[in-house]
């Protein structure tokens, strides 16, 4: 299903998500509402994408450098590209 190209002019740019200024009880931070940030002037600096993932153990941090690349295969859901990192 596609939109009309009429309605796509009208959407304009879209914005760089936005975390919200505050953490909730667990200390982590969430992104303002798509509703709050849309007509807003935003920048980068809060993309999920930027931000460091703490999730990665520090004994494997490493490991995901472009010498530990290995394969690269394409996923047959989506058609992206992945790569395979290994140490040997």
């Amino acid at each position: 299903m596609r939109m009309p190209v009429a309605d796509f002019n009208k959407v304009g740019d879209l914005p760089f998500p936005m975390r919200q200024a505050t953490a909730d009880s667990e200390g982590d931070f969430h992104y303002e509402p798509f509703d709050k940030v849309y007509g807003t002037v935003t920048d980068e600096r809060d993309m999920p994408s930027l931000v460091p993932d703490e999730s990665v153990d520090a004994k494997h941090r490493g490991m995901f450098g472009q010498n530990y690349a290995r394969h690269v295969i394409r996923c047959t859901e989506c058609g992206k590209y992945r790569v395979i990192f290994s140490p040997r």
